[in-house]
């Protein structure tokens, strides 16, 4: 009896398809970690900017309250780290000053204010009614 050898043969993946197969895993890795690294920036960044208009909502409460509502310049800084400067200035809408007076005979007063925070900044900018003027009082 004899017996007849017949050889079967399995095809695998070669080496050459296994290196590729790696790159391109490889690519689709980095390209991945990319997007996720720039998603996270933005949402730090959101996050920042989120709570920087959070930060000037409330620095701008203060406006006549901790700091006065006239013309100047005030700076600080928050717990949170945000470094802040205020201006408070008269704000005219046209060249002749007569024309720019509200009710009342009061300016409006221009508030600018500029949060720093981690590399990052926002301004912010609004109008007040200035305070009345009030008159001296009268002489005895």
């Amino acid at each position: 009896m004899r017996y007849q050898h017949t050889e079967v043969r399995t095809r695998g993946f070669t080496l050459i398809e296994m290196i590729g197969a790696l790159a391109l895993a490889a690519i689709g890795l980095v390209i991945l970690l990319q997007v996720l690294r720039e998603t996270t920036e933005l949402d730090l960044h959101a996050e920042g900017a989120t709570g920087a208009a959070l930060r000037a909502r409330s620095l701008l409460a203060e406006v006549g309250g901790p700091i006065p509502l006239k013309p100047g310049a005030y700076q600080g800084q928050t717990q949170q780290g945000y470094a802040w400067q205020m201006t408070i200035a008269p704000w005219y809408a046209s060249e002749d000053p007569g024309l720019n007076f509200a009710q009342g005979g009061s300016p409006l007063l221009a508030i600018r204010l500029q949060l720093h925070w981690h590399g990052h900044h926002a301004q912010f900018e609004t109008l007040r009614p200035a305070p009345p003027l009030t008159a001296a009082p009268p002489a005895p």
